[in-house]
């Protein structure tokens, strides 16, 4: 269980990851929803890219492997249209406590050489994971994605049960100021992570690094930002987590 002190209150929350694996290693990376600001009504946009930075992508249920919405344990799937934009165009009930859970299915990417994976690798400005990599031996990446967003104007908050292969499960309200910490608890396959490499691209100042670290895994948190790194290893000194903070 990991908790994180709030700064000021929202109204929505977003949890979300991006894994793939490399040889038999756990990456992350970002996907996310996102409430559309130019809509009226209650869209969800699904976001690729980077520190939150990223472009809203149509429907996919080719993509999808589940989209439900829960409140009060209650939960009801989600149906869309190929093609939605944006993504996610449903009613949502904000008096209540609400929860978009939304998974991905495994794709597979096999690329045409060893330079083009050396290319994307440098492109993301990870060239230190592949140094090991026999490279007579063309990469292949078999990923998927998870994201949930947390919406509401009440403190009618519930703890999800869980129905994610990995999963981030809020134990308190982030919307509640009564509480000073948001506390959340991660799972995979609802066991808490243990012994697992893990790589936090767009580290940021640790936010999950730290939580992911505490759980059990061995993570690298890497960031374009300096100024990011030294906030996280700032916090570093004071939790003593074995995390190791890379600014590339």
């Amino acid at each position: 269980m990991k908790k994180f002190k709030k700064n000021i209150l929202i109204n929505f929350l977003i949890i979300t990851t991006f894994i793939t694996y490399i040889n038999n290693k756990l990456y992350a990376h970002e996907l996310w929803l996102e409430p559309d600001y130019n809509s009226k009504n209650n869209h969800i946009n699904i976001m690729i890219g980077q520190n939150f930075n990223g472009t809203p992508f149509g429907f996919s249920n080719a993509d999808m492997k589940q989209l439900f919405l829960e409140n009060k344990n209650n939960l009801q799937k989600i149906i869309q249209r190929d093609g939605n934009f944006p993504a996610i165009q449903i009613n949502i009930d904000t008096n209540k406590f609400n929860i978009i859970n939304y998974e991905t299915n495994y794709s597979f990417l096999e690329y045409d050489s060893f330079d083009d994976f050396e290319k994307f690798v440098k492109n993301q400005n990870s060239s230190y994971l592949i140094k090991n990599i026999d490279k007579t031996i063309i990469p292949k990446e078999n990923y998927k994605r998870f994201s949930k967003i947390l919406i509401s104007n009440s403190n009618n908050f519930f703890i999800q049960k869980e129905n994610l292969d990995y999963e981030i499960v809020a134990l308190n309200s982030p919307f509640d100021p009564r509480n000073e910490f948001f506390e959340f608890r991660l799972l995979e396959n609802n066991k808490p992570l243990k012994n697992l490499q893990l790589l936090d691209i767009g580290c940021g100042g640790g936010l999950l690094s730290e939580p992911m670290s505490r759980l059990g895994a061995n993570v690298v948190g890497i960031d374009a930002s300096l100024n990011n790194i030294k906030v996280a290893k700032h916090h570093l000194k004071k939790s003593k987590l074995n995390i190791k903070y890379l600014n590339y």
